[in-house]
């Protein structure tokens, strides 16, 4: 009887360390799926930082031409930058922080030095060249976007990408329109 009993003990025993075993591998298993998937490429970094950083610059940019413009087409294109680009900006953000990356708050030197030039100019000026500077800035926007839909590592980054790319495909479109309107 007493021979039964140890056994049954070893038994017991046996099966329950194997299941801490099997939940130990499963747990580190599972773990290093996670940190797999939030592994993100240096490419889809700096996406996220550039697109962060230009966002930042076209809503601060949209809100100098609202307070600016000499004409209604500049400011209503300002202020559709500022709704659109806040919009993607704090998509951005979320997506950024699922991925363990946070995206510039502020502006870069190119961006600063922009919005001072701009900021200096009269009404009329300002208008020209704010919406040739919005021509050029959403062409490479796009370039940039497109590269990261047909190219980025991560899937949901791409995704993100490829969902902007129509929006800012307006963007140009309207700033072509509004340059052509305003003498750019």
């Amino acid at each position: 009887m007493k021979r039964i009993n140890i056994q049954r003990a070893a038994w017991t025993g046996a099966i329950a360390l194997s299941g801490i075993c099997l939940t130990q591998s499963s747990l580190l298993a599972r773990s290093q799926r996670h940190h797999q998937y939030n592994r993100i490429s240096n490419t889809d970094v700096k996406f996220i930082s550039r697109a962060s950083q230009d966002g930042l610059a076209e809503v601060q940019l949209g809100e100098l031409a609202q307070r600016r413009g000499a004409s209604r087409a500049v400011r209503d294109f300002g202020r559709r930058m500022v709704e659109d680009h806040t919009k993607a900006n704090d998509e951005l953000i979320r997506l950024g922080g699922q991925r363990g990356v946070l995206p510039p708050t502020t502006k870069g030197k190119k961006h600063i030095g922009e919005y001072n030039r701009l900021s200096r100019l009269g009404s009329v000026a300002f208008d020209r060249a704010y919406m040739h500077d919005m021509v050029r800035d959403h062409v490479r926007a796009i370039g940039n976007f497109r590269s990261e839909a047909d190219h980025g590592t991560d899937h949901n980054v791409a995704t993100f990408a490829s969902r902007t790319l129509p929006t800012l495909e307006m963007h140009l479109r309207m700033a072509r329109e509004i340059a052509a309107q305003v003498g750019s």
